[in-house]
């Protein structure tokens, strides 16, 4: 057995032995992930696994984990952006503070100076990733036990937005894809408002002639709405 092999069947028996109680190691192996030795890890496939090997979404431990690591409107949500990633096992804050008092929340979270909580028994409040940004449903706190119906269409902004021409555009029969291109995962909850239109000019949003006069983006109410 080479060094890094017994470095890494070492640091599983460390982590097992952590956990406050003995768990078959799962695979892969410290060797692999020391993460993945007590539960899954990023770039495993679903079902998200707990410390206890548990994969019950009812349970506060796992609940929307797999909705976050293996979404379908994104790209996998980065550990970081819910917890303080340990470069230790034993690390404060790792072991000795169980779920949801570990959450911790990260940049894209605070995208646009967003400031968002986590209700202990409810889910997280206020986070960017869930409408709170301008035209977003800034009240939404997705439920951490509700299931997939939580991160559906429509429930981190309206379908359309309420802020700028968007209501013009839907009224008039526009498309969300003839403003903001093919939906994409890479592109959406990512910090940014993708408007790939040559004539859209994101420092003054204002539109260029394309299929209108130019106009500016920003409508009357949008003042109400903090833009």
């Amino acid at each position: 057995m080479g060094h890094a092999a017994s470095w890494g069947a070492a640091a599983a028996a460390v982590a097992l032995a952590a956990c406050g109680s003995a768990q078959v190691a799962q695979t892969p192996l410290a060797g692999e992930s020391v993460c993945a030795s007590c539960h899954s890890a990023p770039g495993e496939a679903a079902p998200f696994r707990d410390p206890n090997g548990s994969i019950d979404p009812n349970k506060v431990s796992v609940g929307a984990h797999d909705a976050h690591l293996h979404p379908d409107f994104t790209e996998p949500i980065s550990c970081a952006e819910c917890h303080k990633v340990p470069e230790g096992v034993n690390d404060p804050g790792h072991l000795d503070t169980p779920p949801p008092n570990n959450v911790q929340f990260g940049t894209l979270a605070k995208t646009h100076g967003a400031n968002p909580v986590y209700r202990s028994g409810d889910g997280c409040a206020a986070s960017y990733c869930h409408g709170n940004f301008p035209g977003g449903n800034r009240t939404n706190t997705p439920q951490w036990l509700g299931g997939p119906s939580q991160a559906a269409c429509g429930t981190c902004h309206g379908i359309s937005p309420p802020t700028g021409r968007h209501p013009e555009h839907i009224a008039a029969g526009v498309s969300c894809d003839k403003c903001h291109g093919p939906f994409l995962t890479t592109t959406h909850v990512n910090g940014v408002v993708d408007v790939p239109l040559p004539t859209y000019n994101p420092q003054f949003k204002t539109c260029a002639q394309a299929c209108h006069l130019p106009r500016s983006w920003p409508a009357p109410g949008d003042a109400a709405l903090g833009l």
